[in-house]
């Protein structure tokens, strides 16, 4: 895995647009208000439709339609930070690579109560959702999710795009490439390498390597598919 090359700007802006308005989306953008942002706006490839009841009755949700950001002629609003609220790791690696090459200021964002050990380093546009654990000197790369209750153990190397979802663990010295997911509460032990774009499914445990592109499942976890 190629190391982690970090993105950061100066600037940043209390306005923050949600690029994605959905479930993921809807986490974070509470998220971002608990911090003290004002959230102005949302976009994606179409306005979202009705709502559910439960949606309905939170007052926030109810922000504006602005646009789709990978239109070719949408205009970025340069007075605010864009928060990266999509799932899907290679959707969220194109709007990621968009919002660089128009240096637009996109938001890292550190739950209150997640812990973040000094040493460790997190790119721009990361996320680090609640109870989740960053431990000492590692590196989460640009535009990753480390969901609720994720631990990443010191010195583990988190490459560009991947997802830790919720409450799996990586024990010290685990690498995780470029775009891969690791599964809800699935255990990856200590010293081993996740190639790109590979797949651990939820609750697996990963006792050997894994190779580019590779999917894997159950304890231990055995190669479904190449």
């Amino acid at each position: 895995m190629e190391s982690v090359t970090f993105v950061s700007y100066n600037f940043m802006s209390n306005k923050v647009i949600s690029i994605g308005f959905s479930g993921h989306a809807w986490v974070l953008a509470e998220m971002v208000q608990m911090q003290g942002y004002e959230l102005v706006g949302y976009t994606e490839i179409k306005a979202v439709g009705q709502l559910s009841d439960a949606t309905k009755r939170v007052r926030w949700i109810q922000i504006p339609y602005l646009g789709n950001e990978m239109a070719d002629d949408f205009q970025f609003d340069a007075s605010c930070s864009y928060l990266l609220a999509v799932g899907d790791n290679g959707i969220r690696r194109k709007i990621f690579e968009k919002l660089v090459s128009n240096r637009v200021e996109t938001l890292t964002l550190v739950s209150k109560s997640a812990i973040v050990k000094p040493s460790a380093e997190i790119g721009q546009g990361s996320v680090v959702m609640e109870g989740a654990v960053v431990q000492t000197l590692a590196q989460i790369g640009n535009a990753v999710i480390v969901n609720s209750g994720a631990i990443v153990e010191h010195e583990c190397v988190i490459g560009d795009f991947a997802h830790i979802a919720p409450g799996a663990v990586l024990a010290g010295n685990v690498s995780v490439g470029n775009g891969s997911l690791i599964g809800a509460n699935a255990v990856v032990k200590q010293g081993v390498k996740i190639g790109e774009n590979a797949i651990i499914g939820a609750g697996s445990v990963v006792l050997k390597d894994v190779a580019d592109g590779t999917i894997v499942v159950g304890n231990p976890a055995k190669v479904l598919k190449k």
